[in-house]
């Protein structure tokens, strides 16, 4: 068996990017319930245990990876604010981010290049 990774947390001005807690779970169901995220990742939005999977599955790739997503917490208030993921051979260079800002959610892709 091998060892757990830690997981870092990073921090900005305004931002925690940090590992999964199991808090985060309702607000992260809500941003993946929403028709606004989902709408360039299958276009279906996901049930509360679509979203649990997916949730379970982010802490674990780090177990086995070595990186995967961050959850996004806005530092003034520690309301989880969507998640980050950084480049990886496996999506091409592709930069992924969600946002649940109070007007609604954003989904932002990037391919670096």
């Amino acid at each position: 068996m091998s060892d757990l990774v830690r997981i870092p947390t990073l921090t900005t001005g305004r931002l925690l990017l940090r590992p999964y807690r199991l808090a985060d779970f309702d607000a992260y169901a809500a941003m993946w319930a929403d028709p606004a995220v989902t709408r360039f990742i299958g276009g279906v939005p996901f049930t509360r245990e679509q979203s649990w999977s997916r949730f379970l599955r982010q802490i674990g790739v780090w177990h086995h990876l070595a990186f995967g997503f961050f959850a996004i917490e806005e530092k003034a208030t520690g309301r989880f604010a969507g998640e980050w993921k950084s480049a990886s051979a496996e999506n091409n260079g592709t930069i992924r981010t969600f946002f649940i800002p109070p007007d609604g959610v954003h989904y932002f892709e990037r391919v670096a290049r």
